[in-house]
């Protein structure tokens, strides 16, 4: 059989499998804000970065070259390593913010850019679960004062201090009300 010599792109290849893994793999199994921030990383990485990824990719399964043999594996590992790049999370939480995460609505945790979905008419809810898992030494004095109009001190918190920290600290996506609301501010 005659053979055709030709000469071709790693990173083409590389970009094409990728993009075929989330057609296939990530479109339509996951929520709007994963897909998008999927095409648009793609869409703008850069050849230095792509050629970054695939050495943490060679280096964490300890290949000599990349094959593509099994090119969903392959991919799959190379999306691990994407969804922790912070590029990418910023990606995921910028659609996420637009409102295409799995709900719709969710809170955000200015302090590392953390988005939490949340159901409908619990913002509130979530915020307090956030405080109580994430900060625990505040939530105490947050749950009283939630809890207990009157009480302006808890725990060594002032209610300003308090309410300062939830407003600074979180913004609801989809809300019905403000955090003023709740916090009572």
């Amino acid at each position: 059989m005659p053979q055709v010599q030709f000469t071709y792109d790693p990173l083409a290849i590389t970009r094409f499998v990728m993009t075929r893994y989330v057609e296939e793999k990530i479109q339509g199994q996951y929520y709007k804000a994963k897909q998008f921030a999927c095409y648009e990383f793609l869409d703008s990485m850069t050849d230095e970065e792509l050629e970054s990824i695939l050495r943490q990719f060679i280096k964490q399964e300890n290949l000599e070259e990349i094959t593509f043999k099994d090119w969903e594996n392959d991919a799959r590992i190379i999306w691990d390593i994407i969804s922790e790049l912070e590029r990418y999370k910023d990606l995921e939480t910028k659609f996420k913010k637009a409102g295409y995460g799995l709900t719709g609505l969710g809170v955000l945790d200015k302090s590392d850019n953390t988005f939490y979905d949340c159901a409908f008419v619990g913002h509130w809810v979530r915020v307090m679960e956030i405080v109580e898992n994430k900060y625990p030494d505040i939530f105490p004095a947050l749950q009283e004062m939630y809890f207990y109009a009157d009480v302006n001190e808890s725990h060594g918190y002032t209610r300003d201090q308090v309410d300062d920290f939830i407003l600074n600290q979180f913004q609801l996506i989809g809300e019905s009300k403000s955090l003023k609301d709740y916090i009572g501010a």
